[in-house]
């Protein structure tokens, strides 16, 4: 099955230009070496401030344009390793939102990293879930308090919706994962499976 994606292509390079006039006020951005694993978690500020400890120019990339990973092509490898530390203030005319927050990464990646992007239309192959003939194995949620939905290496658990599962195994496999069950409501969800990176045989 295939079906007609928007994707990202980008060819970024490291570049030094004088700071333009817009949504990004100020950034500082240090080469950064972390002496365990890079946690990418960033923080805002009521005030514009933004900042994360430790990133990839392909997290901020992915963020900044709402993308994952099957939505970019041409990303050049040392995007994808190279860790920096970033702290930026953004000028405010309104809340400091997803939308401020992307149209401030967007400038910078355009000015400090020369980041360069365009959108098009391409054929990739996707995967779905749908009904089988044995009826719905999972449980549906009833009055018990709802468990957070979790998502990690083999594994997804939590109350979800399908749609929500879905959009748990397209993170997982890398590419796009459609609900195509017509199952409405929350699951109980318990699924475990060993990822294609670590079978044998």
């Amino acid at each position: 099955m295939k079906r007609i994606l928007i994707v990202l292509s980008v060819a970024a390079n490291i570049a030094t230009g004088q700071q333009k006039n817009g949504s990004l006020s100020l950034a500082s951005i240090r080469s950064y070496q972390p002496k365990a694993g890079c946690l990418m978690r960033p923080q805002a500020a009521p005030n514009g401030r933004w900042s994360i400890p430790c990133t990839t120019v392909k997290y901020l990339v992915q963020r900044a344009y709402g993308l994952q990973d099957w939505e970019m092509a041409s990303v050049p490898d040392w995007a994808a390793v190279s860790n920096y530390s970033v702290e930026a203030l953004f000028e405010l005319a309104g809340p400091m939102d997803k939308a401020a927050e992307q149209t401030g990464l967007q400038q910078l990646l355009a000015e400090r990293f020369g980041l360069k992007a365009h959108r098009e239309q391409r054929q990739m192959k996707i995967l779905a879930l749908i009904p089988n003939s044995s009826g719905v194995k999972f449980r549906p949620h009833g009055a018990a308090e709802r468990r957070t939905p979790m998502g990690g290496m083999g594994n997804a658990t939590g109350t979800m919706t399908i749609g929500y599962l879905a959009y748990v195994l397209s993170r997982q496999v890398g590419r796009p994962v459609l609900d195509q069950t017509g199952l409405a409501g929350e699951f109980e969800i318990e699924l475990a499976w060993t990822p294609d990176a670590f079978r044998t045989g």
